[in-house]
C-alpha cells in the first residue's frame, strides 16, 4: 500500500468507532492501519477493531506496555513506515471518505512536497454525546 496510517486511541471506544468507520470508508482503500492502544489493558480498542474490521489484513494492533503518551505516539507516526507516505488520524478525528484519495492526488501533483494538511471541520462533542 502507498500509505500507512497510525490510529492512536486511548480509553475512547465511542470516538474510536467514529475514527475507524472513516478509515474504512475510504475511496482509496489500498492503506495499511497500525492501532495503537495507548492504555494498557484495555480491550476495548480491540473490540472495537474486530467488530467493524473483523479479519480485515490491513489492520495491525499495537497493545502498548506501558502509556506512551501523545509525544511518543506522534513521533512514532511521523516516522513512518516501509510505504512511501503516512498519515495519523487520532481517536477523536474522523475523515471524509476522499481524504486519503484528495491527499494522494496533492502529493502526486506536487512530488517535492513532503507534507499534506487538511482543512477541518470543528465539532464540539456534547456531554450527551
Amino acid at each position: 500500500p502507498p500509505v500507512r496510517v497510525f490510529l492512536c486511541t486511548y480509553r475512547r471506544p465511542r470516538l474510536l468507532r467514529r475514527a475507524l468507520a472513516g478509515l474504512l470508508a475510504q475511496t482509496h482503500s489500498d492503506w495499511i492501519c497500525e492501532l495503537h492502544n495507548d492504555a494498557p489493558g484495555d480491550p476495548a480498542p480491540r473490540t472495537v477493531m474486530d467488530e467493524l474490521a473483523p479479519h480485515d489484513p490491513r489492520f495491525v494492533y499495537h497493545d502498548h506496555a506501558h502509556n506512551w503518551g501523545a509525544l511518543a505516539n506522534f513521533c512514532h507516526a511521523y516516522t513512518g513506515g516501509p510505504e512511501p507516505f503516512a498519515s495519523l488520524l487520532e481517536d477523536d478525528n474522523w475523515w471524509e471518505p476522499d481524504f486519503l484519495a484528495a491527499s494522494l492526488r496533492a502529493l502526486a501533483l506536487h512530488p517535492s512536497a513532503s507534507l499534506v494538511w487538511a482543512n477541518m471541520k470543528i465539532w464540539q462533542e456534547q456531554p450527551d454525546s
